[in-house]
């Protein structure tokens, strides 16, 4: 195997793992959204004064607009997470398929020419 396919599966290997951990970042991201929508639905329903935040290990009464204004400001930070790893996601498999492309050349056996 030449150093070159060499370099090029080690540079593959490196890019699986990249993908993997964006993958995993964008589903912790994507829980997080779900629960912070629930929080957010959970509260237009009710619409009350106030409501109860879970800070560490503490639960601390607050106002339902801070509340509110503390979960708008969660979604969207998440929101533009998920699109920046959204991104790294499609660049990062863009790299792969071609990497993959030059591994499956070099692997193929070379066209043989002519009849014998």
């Amino acid at each position: 195997m030449s150093e070159e396919t060499k370099n090029s599966l080690r540079e593959f290997q490196e890019y699986q793992q990249q993908l993997r951990m964006i993958l995993t970042q964008k589903t912790q991201l994507e829980m997080r959204l779900a629960e912070t929508k629930k929080a957010q639905d959970e509260i237009s329903k009710h619409n009350p004064s106030e409501v109860y935040k879970i800070v560490g290990q503490v639960m601390l009464k607050t106002d339902s607009d801070k509340a509110k204004k503390g979960l708008d400001d969660e979604a969207e930070m998440i929101d533009v997470r998920l699109k920046s790893l959204k991104k790294q996601e499609t660049s990062v498999n863009d790299k792969l398929k071609a990497i993959q492309e030059k591994l499956e050349g070099s692997f193929k056996p070379p066209a043989q020419s002519g009849a014998q």
